[in-house]
């Protein structure tokens, strides 16, 4: 493009305006008048440059109407380039216009400079300058990397870690640095990494930089005193709201922007927030019927709690200035950050916050039902309560969607993540469970941000009588994919989550259906409802269904006792058949006192049961002759001091109101059959081990993997058994020493992930005489064939990125990924454990002598696979174990296969 084809559309569009218009006038390209006004002129360039600006400064002293005219910006850098070219003109009294296509777009009109101070930014330049020690840098442009104060922080801690690893808060003590924790945790320059709970240590390249710069730490008097030595693990802190508190119990908000905020300030009203709500805006004097501030600068006071609605670069400034106001949190509405690939602007936003708390980024934020405060930007479901369930999301149309719920459950508190740049899972579920009025906390995980807090929560929220209950989405490919795309979390593999849940007794369901029925079960009765049920209807087609419905489940309903069926018969007469699911016909029905003898006689000798009960529709029946059976139900709960649950077969079949009256007297109906069996055998879930706490994950990094030989003298020195063999790089010498074995004999190619894919296997050899090369082996084994063989078993322990460890046990063979049978633990694990795993396998009837098979001895198979996991453990090299198969024998277990993998020492994949 020349500048002359920017002449035309320029003069076509200010001779519409009614400007006479010339060109080349003088110094000047193009000149417009119009009457008396003074006279307007347009400086063009195809480019902005220097020039420019200067031809731009000279023309206003003709006229104060001087615009710079340009063609439009190209691609992301173009458009920054572009607003910094913007701001300057604006700056210097300069229009701005863009000429493209024969159009013209004015950016900027010519108008007198006033400058508005920014108080936050101010206060981030003096906050900077007094955190500084020194003058470590040089002024002006240098190649140097210039030495902040965040720097100067990370380089104390470098200095204090320089003499071996130590805890977070020996370091943050050590060196007065109280972020140190957050600067260690984040690893900004890559220096620091997590060795144990709560201690840190230096990486390799963050040894390199200590052995750089300890003269010239040394010389800013940077180095502390050598730290002591790690105290021994705390034991497990009492849940207690710290810095959340005034951002979840709020006494005053602030909400920042116009569109989604206005919904925040309606619904605060609509809800009752009994405190101020403080409206922000810069040109607004109202949003939501209340008047606005210009700024914060202006609010009586720092904010308890802000909801900010603006966009993710405003977002940034707004947390700075609310941490120096000494503000008690925020919400972080914008999205676009991690999430989008954008990490680095999430790293200024977490270094703007400080010590501030904030939700999100990309987080809807919180609502609290039991005091009125909401800082939420859309629908909710929910109504103000006085005691309730904790619900706790990393998806925010998930738990929108749970506050539209009719089945009488009480939600005291409703939260999202968002990101988790600041605030993690486990500090957000942890404050909510120490409000005593939350009764238990229902879960929606896309991703967990700490295994290790999050096994501490859970033993904590145990103790408090609190039942926990998670959706823990990431069990497939796909939902791993989504999870990536919605908040960056790194969701672990589906077995491996599920394990970590099981072990520290959080209840795990499908679906939000469960979540809900769960929740109102430890709502009522927390988590301590037994596995002996029983079920009660006066149907037998209930009965029947109950039983079909239930086997998925794994429920156990026992028969009655001997005197349960001699007080039944009395009750109920000779017809009905004394069984457990009962039915119990409706000899009764109407009949309260009899029929409350029948429950309570029941549900006595069981741990909880299940009333199949559907009352008639009140707006077309009448559904007084169902009151006497939920009567009944009611006064069993109280008389035996056992759970009693009304069960609807369908959702639908029991009315809000009245599920919500027996709630509120300890009561909880269930609704829908299915639904009901899988809350009841979520609750079921019991306590974690006390103390157990998960391995520490590692970094991912790059693997080779050891032949067989390698890796079954790892496994003898850990104590697994192994079959006699020898081992050769040719045939040749192979045959020799493998006269001193006993036949039959396994030749086994090394070299090989999978052997026997490869055709690098050959069994049941009498000798080696006779037996050809396999392409491409690297050496050969020969081993005698472990005799005695009852089942073969698979074993595998692995690294996990989040969990730490894991080992995985199953039905093993070739046929091993065709039957998927195998159950997984997180480590660590003994054999007690990994036995009472092995005791869910589909195929356990095979390990244990079915029809006749000899029995495995399943004990030594647990035994070897705990010394499997324990190497694994001991051992930071290896990366993976895997025994396939442990041959199980009638007594004892030997590894026939292994595959190993190791940490090669070079740097981790892309």
């Amino acid at each position: 493009m020349r500048e002359t084809d920017l002449y035309p559309p320029v003069k076509a569009m200010l001779e519409a305006q009614g400007y006479a218009v010339k060109a080349e006038i003088g110094a000047a390209d193009v000149v417009a008048v119009r009457g008396d006004e003074p006279p307007v002129i347009v400086e063009m360039k195809t480019a902005f440059s220097l020039a420019l600006i200067h031809q731009g400064i000279e023309r206003l002293k003709i006229t104060d109407a001087v615009y710079l005219a340009v063609p439009p910006w190209k691609g992301r850098a173009g458009w920054k380039a572009f607003s910094a070219n913007k701001i300057l003109c604006r700056r210097l009294g300069l229009g701005l216009m863009t000429v493209s296509g024969g159009q013209v777009d004015i950016h900027l009109d010519p108008t007198p400079y006033q400058p508005r101070l920014s108080k936050s930014r101010r206060e981030r330049l003096l906050g900077e300058f007094r955190q500084r020690v020194g003058d470590p840098n040089e002024g002006g442009s240098t190649r140097r990397t210039i030495v902040t104060a965040y720097r100067q922080d990370a380089l104390r801690c470098l200095a204090m870690l320089g003499a071996g690893p130590a805890k977070a808060a020996a370091v943050a003590k050590a060196t007065s640095v109280s972020r140190a924790r957050a600067i260690m945790a984040d690893d900004h320059y890559g220096w620091f990494e997590r060795v144990d709970r709560g201690v840190y240590a230096l990486t390799p390249k963050g040894k390199r930089r200590w052995k750089k710069t300890k003269r010239r730490l040394r010389r800013w008097d940077m180095v502390p005193p050598p730290p002591p030595p790690p105290p021994p693990p705390p034991a497990p802190r009492r849940i207690a709201m710290t810095r959340l508190e005034r951002l979840l119990r709020p006494k005053s908000i602030a909400v920042l922007g116009a569109g989604w905020a206005k919904n925040v300030v309606e619904q605060c009203g609509r809800i009752g927030f009994a405190g101020p709500v403080w409206p922000v805006h810069p040109t607004r004097a109202e949003i939501g019927g209340l008047p606005a501030y210009k700024s914060l600068a202006n609010l009586p006071q720092a904010p308890d709690a802000t909801f900010i609605g603006v966009n993710r670069h405003a977002t940034i400034d707004v947390v700075a200035e609310l941490a120096a106001m000494g503000a008690g949190g925020a919400i972080c509405f914008a999205s676009g950050w991690t999430e989008a690939g954008e990490g680095e602007l999430q790293g200024r936003l977490v270094h703007a916050a400080g010590a501030m708390p904030i939700l999100g980024p990309n987080c809807y934020g919180v609502i609290n039902y039991l005091d009125g405060a909401l800082l939420w930007p859309d629908q909710h479901g929910g109504k103000r309560v006085e005691r309730g369930v904790a619900l706790l999301s990393q998806s925010s149309n998930i738990v929108i969607n749970l506050t539209m719920q009719k089945r009488a459950l009480p939600v005291a508190y409703v939260a999202c993540l968002g990101n988790a740049a600041v605030v993690g899972l486990a500090e957000l579920a942890a404050a909510l469970l120490a409000d005593e009025r939350v009764t238990a906390l229902g879960l929606y995980i896309e991703g967990i941000d700490d295994a290790d807090a999050f096994a501490e929560l859970a033993e904590t929220a145990r103790a408090a009588g609190k039942g926990i209950v998670a959706i823990k989405s990431g069990k497939t490919e796909l939902s791993r994919v989504a999870a990536q795309s919605h908040t960056a979390s790194l969701a672990g593999g589906g077995a491996a989550s599920s394990a970590f849940l099981r072990r520290i007794g959080v209840a795990e369901v499908d679906s939000p259906a469960e979540l809900i029925e769960t929740l109102k079960i430890f709502q009522a009765h927390g988590p301590r409802i037994g596995r002996r049920l029983c079920s009660l209807s006066c149907s037998g087609g209930e009965a029947g269904l109950v039983a079909d419905l239930a086997q998925p489940f794994g429920l156990d309903f026992p028969a009655p006792s001997d005197t349960q069926r001699q007080r039944l018969g009395d009750i109920l007469g000779p017809i009905v058949t004394i069984a457990n699911p009962l039915d119990y016909h409706t000899f009764i029905w109407g009949d309260g006192p009899r029929t409350t003898e029948v429950f309570s006689t029941m549900l006595g000798g069981y741990d909880a049961g299940l009333f199949i009960i559907d009352p008639p529709r009140l707006d077309r029946c009448d559904p007084s002759s169902y009151q006497p059976a939920l009567d009944a139900i009611e006064a069993a709960q109280r008389t035996t001091g056992k759970p009693a649950f009304p069960v609807a077969s369908l959702p639908e079949n029991f009315d809000e109101g009245q599920a919500e009256a027996l709630l509120d007297r300890g009561v909880a109906t269930l609704m829908g059959l299915e639904t009901a069996l899988g809350a009841l055998r979520a609750a079921q879930i019991p306590a974690g081990e006390k103390g157990w706490r998960p391995a520490p994950p590692m970094a991912a990094r790059a693997t080779r993997l050891l032949d067989e030989v390698e890796g079954k003298a790892l496994l003898r020195r850990a104590g697994v058994a192994t079959p006699r063999g020898v081992a050769a790089k040719t045939l040749a010498e192979l045959r020799d020493l493998a006269e001193a074995l006993t036949p039959p004999l396994a030749l086994k190619g090394l070299g090989f992930a999978h052997k026997s894919e490869a055709g690098a296997v050959r069994l049941n050899l009498a000798s080696l005489d006779g037996q050809r090369e396999m392409a491409g082996a690297a050496g050969y084994l020969a081993e005698e064939m472990a005799k005695g063989g009852v089942a073969e078993v698979l074993v595998g322990a692995r690294r996990d990125p989040v969990y730490g460890a894991t080992l995985t046990i199953g039905i093993g063979g070739v046929t091993a990924e065709l039957l998927a049978d195998t159950r997984t633990l997180v480590l660590p694990a003994n054999a007690a454990d990994i036995l009472s795993e092995m005791n869910r396998l589909r195929l356990w009837p095979l390990l244990d002598g079915y029809r006749g098979r000899p029995k495995a001895d399943v004990t030594a198979a647990a035994e070897a696979a705990a010394l499997i996991g324990r190497l694994l453990l001991a051992d930071e090299t290896i990366e993976e174990i895997e025994v396939n198969p442990l041959i199980a024998m009638a007594q004892g277990a030997v590894a026939v296969d292994a595959l190993v993998r190791v940490f090669d020492g070079s740097p981790p994949p892309p």
